[in-house]
């Protein structure tokens, strides 16, 4: 498991009308596209771009990549706003791209394949043919930390997997674990070997996906919404 990270400064973002949305540059200069709202089936863009991992999502095929929203048990969006969005290549790889809006940056305080979610952390699942590979993925203030895993039928989780997955982080202003900073967003790009989840570099494939986004203002701490905003999704691979 390699790990790249950036954290760069971002220069432009935009409010959401009636929420707490920050959104970050990603949409500074093209319109979003429409969420994805039955929150189930989900197409993935094939791309031709080379996309380069910084966390940045700046290029063009990112932009018209379907978003898919987070949701509280309220029935709606997170608090703070969370989304994912997926592309996939040729070359083998599915792209993920997910938004953490963030007062409060919150690291886990632990190495690669430790227990990411004691901070502020995306969790996800990709289950197909009884077996789950899970990523979760939290900011520090050198760069994301990951800890991939795999269970099958069921059982166990096991930590030894390794997935070959690489994962870049981006993000706005503000210091990880100063809680009187006031900080803004973050942002991960994971890039996830389509073999590694059981797929094949080919349209037409498919597989389950979970993921839940917990928001902690202490390390260690209860996530300040329980349960933690989810989605589940279908994904199928576009030509």
């Amino acid at each position: 498991m390699k790990t790249l990270a950036k954290v760069g400064i971002i220069l432009a973002f935009a409010a959401i009308a009636g929420g707490v949305v920050v959104r970050r540059r990603l949409h500074a200069s093209h319109p979003p596209p429409p969420p994805h709202e039955d929150g189930r089936a989900v197409h993935v863009p094939l791309t031709s771009e080379t996309l380069t991992l910084d966390g940045e999502l700046t290029e063009s095929s990112w932009h018209s990549a379907p978003v898919t929203r987070f949701i509280g048990e309220d029935g709606k969006d997170a608090r703070p706003y969370s989304e994912v969005r997926f592309l996939w290549s040729r070359d083998g790889i599915l792209h993920v791209g997910l938004y953490a809006s963030d007062k409060n940056i919150v690291s886990a305080g632990v190495p690669p394949d430790g227990p990411v979610w004691r901070g502020d952390s995306f969790h996800l699942v990709f289950a197909k043919d009884g077996v789950e590979h899970s990523f979760d993925i939290g900011p520090t203030d050198h760069g994301p930390v990951l800890t991939d895993g795999e269970r099958k039928s069921g059982g166990a989780w096991t930590y030894g997997w390794q997935s070959g997955a690489r994962v870049a982080l981006d993000m706005d202003e503000g210091t990880v674990d100063q809680p009187r900073d006031r900080d803004e967003e973050w942002v991960i790009e994971l890039n996830v070997p389509l073999a590694s989840i059981g797929l094949a570099s080919e349209a037409g494939q498919t597989i389950e996906f979970t993921a839940r986004r917990c928001d902690l203002d202490e390390r260690g701490g209860q996530p300040l919404e329980l349960p933690c905003p989810s989605i589940a999704l279908s994904l199928t691979l576009d030509p």
